[in-house]
């Protein structure tokens, strides 16, 4: 069913994926007998090179058989080489491989216990001797996810796939007099009439000494965009918090972050290096069990203080790339009636179109354990994926749990979202005053001031058609003595992408997406389709067991 936009599309993204860029893999750890049993005879199946562990020597295995809980091979001893060689791959943190290193897609490792001897030549390890079974695959979400963010595919695919198919929203620019720089997008996945409202967009604080900056709000993508609100919340606090805004626009400070103690993916995989410090470039992607499921999940554990009732959660996050690219997949099936189907969306009321989205597992859905069972506490509206995961905040009530420990699972759509961070913080919340500042200007691009166009939330609009149609806010700010300063952009609007397809709509196919779920699936499908490793074992370039240097017997 792809139009032949979307197989340059994919041709483009696999080739410079697998041939440009640094690729990712992830182990599947077995240790039950059942599953060990079962991965090795896919390895066996798959021709994979095995590698044997025993304390400290490493073994190359060939000819391998399981009989009758036995598993019969032929052993030979590698040498510092090669045990080198592995050692340089799995041994980064990031799991990024290399375009000579691909071999390790079609690699296992087996762990056999001290319990037996082994040696080279023929042997037969007992199945209740092999402590462990670690099967290395293609981690498709984090290398997709690593390709669109990098330099490569901002360049490449932000040009020609981004440009054609991405649904976005206003790009937010801070401008301090002397520098540049981009802050976020604004009110992301609100791409109809109904849907419109507010974002909070934490802004940088202007350098030291000055006292005016500047905030542009640009068109740079193919779409309507229409603000309707855009005003300064300006607001001074102690130096020792921090200062969020939730999803209601409410003020809330933090004082004692705490990380969580366990982070476990929906698969029991161990994550908490990827959450539990900000900005260090590991992020979650919901990507685990890819074989499996169309959602994903990560569960955190965090210590509880005595006496509290009330917490904060913290995440920092974004949708990824993939989302954005697979909803334009999704509405490229409508063809020629596209238009149709976006005049129905309009005549929606938003609490519908949001119904779907949810439906969909498309924000960031928040759930609390509480008497052993889950239950649903919110959601984080999504976040445009250019730019920095974005700090968001949820108060969350706690009386209700008697536990010293606090469960939270955060969950969303296969891929869908990218987390960096995630805390607790059991302060109470410090009042504070706001100031509302308004712009002294809003010139757009036709030098005109809309001014009067943005500073109520009414019927009036700046409507921003064109690529590269903006409008500058500029500012003017008191200096703030013993304190700090936190400045956020509260702007609310909705934006209209604008797309040109072709063809007759399989409107039987396209039903099936009134079903819950049925838009998560398909994006898993998609990324399958899109991301299958293009290469064989025989397609690998290994040299490393041809040359007999690499072999020793001692």
């Amino acid at each position: 069913m792809l139009t032949v936009k979307n197989k340059v599309v994919s041709y483009v993204l696999i080739v410079l994926l697998f041939t440009n860029s640094c690729s990712y893999y992830k182990i599947k750890h077995h240790t039950s007998l059942s599953d060990k049993i079962t991965s090795l005879n896919e390895s066996i199946s798959d021709e994979r090179y095995f590698f044997i562990e025993q304390g400290s020597e490493l073994y190359q295995g060939t000819n391998l058989e399981i009989r009758d809980q036995y598993l019969n091979l032929s052993l030979t001893r590698l040498d510092l080489v090669i045990r080198s060689q592995l050692e340089t791959i799995y041994h980064r943190r990031s799991r990024n491989i290399k375009k000579d290193e691909r071999h390790v897609f079609h690699e296992a490792f087996i762990k056999v216990g001290q319990d037996i001897l082994i040696d080279t030549g023929e042997v037969e390890i007992p199945m209740a001797s092999i402590e462990s079974v670690d099967v290395v695959g293609f981690d498709t979400g984090k290398s997709i996810g690593n390709f669109m963010i990098g330099t490569l595919g901002v360049v490449a695919v932000l040009a020609i796939v981004v440009a054609a198919t991405k649904s976005s929203c206003p790009f937010i620019y801070f401008d301090d007099g002397q520098s540049s720089s981009f802050v976020g997008e604004a009110f992301s996945s609100a791409m109809y009439p109904p849907m419109e409202r507010h974002d909070y967009i934490p802004l940088p604080n202007p350098r030291e000494g000055s006292d005016h900056f500047k905030i542009v709000i640009r068109n740079e993508l193919q779409e309507t965009e229409h603000i309707n609100l855009a005003k300064l919340m300006v607001i001074e606090h102690p130096k020792n918090l921090e200062v969020m805004i939730d999803g209601e626009g409410k003020i809330h400070t933090i004082g004692k972050p705490i990380p969580p103690i366990y982070s476990n993916s929906n698969t029991g995989e161990n994550v908490l290096e990827e959450i539990v410090e900000a900005g260090d470039k590991a992020l979650y992607r919901f990507d685990h069990g890819q074989e499996a499921v169309s959602t994903g999940n990560v569960t955190m554990k965090f210590l509880r203080p005595a006496n509290k009732d009330m917490a904060k959660l913290v995440v920092n996050a974004k949708i990824s790339f993939w989302l954005d690219f697979a909803y334009s997949e999704f509405t490229s099936l409508l063809g020629d009636s596209y238009q149709s189907w976006v005049k129905m969306q309009n005549s929606r009321t938003g609490e519908e179109l949001r119904k779907w989205q949810f439906e969909q597992e498309v924000p960031l859905k928040v759930f609390v354990k509480k008497a052993n069972e889950w239950k649903y506490v919110g959601s984080f509206e999504p976040v445009g994926p250019f730019g920095e995961p974005r700090p968001m905040i949820m108060p969350l009530d706690i009386s209700d749990i008697p536990n010293d420990e606090i469960e939270i699972r955060l969950q969303t759509g296969f891929n869908f979202w990218e987390v960096d961070y995630a805390v607790l913080d059991y302060s109470p919340d410090i009042a504070l005053g706001e100031e509302i500042k308004v712009p002294t200007s809003a010139i757009d691009e036709s030098d005109t001031d809309v001014l009067e166009l943005i500073t109520l939330d009414d019927n009036l609009y700046v409507e921003q058609s064109n690529l590269g149609d903006h409008v500058t806010l500029s500012y003017e700010l008191n200096h703030f003595t013993g304190s700090q300063t936190s400045l956020f952009l509260d702007l609310k609007g909705y934006y209209e992408p604008i797309k040109n397809y072709s063809g007759n709509p399989d409107w039987p196919y396209l039903m099936e997406f009134n079903k819950p779920g049925r838009f998560t699936e398909f994006t898993k499908e998609l990324l399958l389709e899109y991301t299958t490793v293009p290469f064989t074992k025989n397609q690998v370039d290994d040299d490393r067991f041809k040359a007999s240097s690499h072999v020793s017997d001692y």
